[in-house]
């Protein structure tokens, strides 16, 4: 699987050893994720995840990502312009 890197938004977790991260998915709709803080690039608010790309589509890509969504689970649909 070919990995990418996906931006969103960084605040502290509720333990020490962990952030969130709040992307968007294919819909334009927020979605937290809850990852450890080693898996996470940040330059303050903004970062970015490493995720595995399982399909794409077009205009978008499902990925498989590193920590849970608070929601939903490991695998998100986003557009393709979130992936670097």
């Amino acid at each position: 699987m070919q990995t990418y890197k996906l931006r969103g938004k960084v605040s502290p977790g509720m333990f020490p050893n962990e952030v969130v991260v709040v992307v968007r998915d294919h819909h334009d709709h927020e979605q937290a994720l809850i990852v450890r803080k080693e898996l996470v690039t940040s330059s303050g608010v903004d970062g970015t995840i490493d995720v595995q790309l399982v399909d794409q589509g077009e205009g978008f890509s499902l990925i498989r990502l590193p920590g849970e969504l608070v929601t939903t689970g490991r695998v998100l649909s986003v557009k393709d312009s979130q992936l670097e």
